[in-house]
């Protein structure tokens, strides 16, 4: 099964969350890459 949420990197360094099934953008508000993955991982074990 695919994930919902995929984790991708603006131009700034900003990293931001992807809902795949609607498509909405979120920012997370890291800079930090652990941070990130942490975040969205949380995200994708609370679909599960």
């Amino acid at each position: 099964m695919k994930h919902r949420y995929r984790l991708f990197r603006r131009g700034w360094g900003t990293y931001y969350c992807e809902d795949r099934q609607t498509g909405k953008q979120e920012t997370l508000r890291t800079r930090d890459k652990a941070e990130a993955y942490r975040l969205v991982a949380a995200r994708n074990e609370t679909e599960q």
